[in-house]
């Protein structure tokens, strides 16, 4: 597991100013285990802001203290923190500090992820690949050092694990997310809230988008995968956005009689985003990280250049 919970937590306690980083395309996993630690800070009166350079989807907008989540890249030079504490970014490509790091020098990073693809970039590094999800890591060292867990750091934390699993019912989910969803139950997590803003807000737009990917499956039965895509046009089309395909992956593994889904979304600037989910024994981290992402061995990602071209039928992936 690299570096223990004691050392992790005297580090950001002891930092004068640390930053907590969400991932890019933030997701329930990433938001949770930054803004329950982000609470928990609050609750000490502790300096601390939190960073994201994308925005929070509009689903996560009900995370207590998610309105404190900034994007603007000065900050880095603004404030000048000391230290950086990045939660499920397997690489800092995914966490989007990349970039910023060519342009100023970044200060001590603690690495807090459940990825088996983790590069433990970090000075610190406290990455379990055998946890559910980053939210889980972070309920353990809170619960290992006797943090108190009120009900919105509980909120956060269950919205973490419930994502990661698909509400307990994807390959994610073990004996120990299960006991931890329960303890955070018992502790105040708004399971009525998380349910109804994570997995039972789908409009009619988010349905429609989801019948064009059904309409596009294409099994591959010899390598026991199926893809679908869903281009631009399409979200031009439906006056959708990239967030609404986010559970795409989740559902189709659940229901597909194919072990392995891939599925490709056009993105602006001529990218494509690829999210695989697998209930095989395949690790698709590893197919994932030849592409340049990541991920764990059950669900991992990549960003490629490109845009996607219908051939008679046939959706390819054309370089641009």
């Amino acid at each position: 597991m690299g570096t223990g919970y004691q050392e992790i937590y005297q580090a950001i306690r002891q930092a004068r100013l640390p930053v907590l980083v969400a991932h890019l395309c933030p997701d329930g996993d990433t938001l949770g285990s930054v803004l329950a630690m982000s609470l928990h800070l609050e609750d000490l009166g502790a300096p601390h802001f939190c960073f994201c350079r994308d925005k929070v989807p509009r689903e996560l907008a009900y995370l207590p203290g998610a309105e404190r989540v900034q994007n603007d890249e000065s900050l880095f030079v603004k404030n000048s923190p000391d230290l950086v504490v990045v939660f499920d970014s397997g690489d800092l490509r995914i966490a989007g500090l990349d970039e910023i790091a060519k342009n100023l020098k970044l200060p001590n990073i603690i690495n807090i992820d459940h990825h088996a693809s983790n590069e433990r970039y970090g000075q610190l590094n406290l990455v379990d690949s055998a946890a559910s999800s980053t939210s889980e890591i972070v309920y353990n060292l809170f619960t290992a050092l006797k943090v108190p867990t009120s009900r919105e750091m509980a909120t956060c934390l269950f919205t973490g694990v419930s994502f990661d699993t698909s509400l307990f019912s994807n390959a994610a989910t073990s004996v120990a997310a299960l006991e931890v969803g329960a303890e955070l139950l018992r502790r105040g997590a708004k399971f009525n809230v998380i349910f109804q803003n994570l997995f039972k807000k789908n409009s009619v737009t988010l349905l429609r988008l989801w019948g064009l990917a059904l309409s596009r499956i294409a099994p591959n039965p010899r390598y026991g995968i199926a893809t679908t895509v869903i281009t631009q046009d399409d979200l031009a089309l439906l006056g959708a956005d990239e967030e609404m395909t986010s559970g795409i992956t989740n559902f189709l593994n659940k229901v597909l009689d194919v072990p392995t889904v891939l599925l490709l979304v056009e993105m602006p600037n001529g990218l494509i985003k690829g999210s695989f989910r697998t209930t095989s024994d395949a690790d698709v981290s590893k197919i994932a990280k030849a592409f340049g992402g990541g991920g764990h061995k059950k669900a991992a990602g990549f960003t490629i250049k490109g845009r996607l071209v219908n051939e008679n039928g046939n959706w390819k992936v054309e370089s641009t």
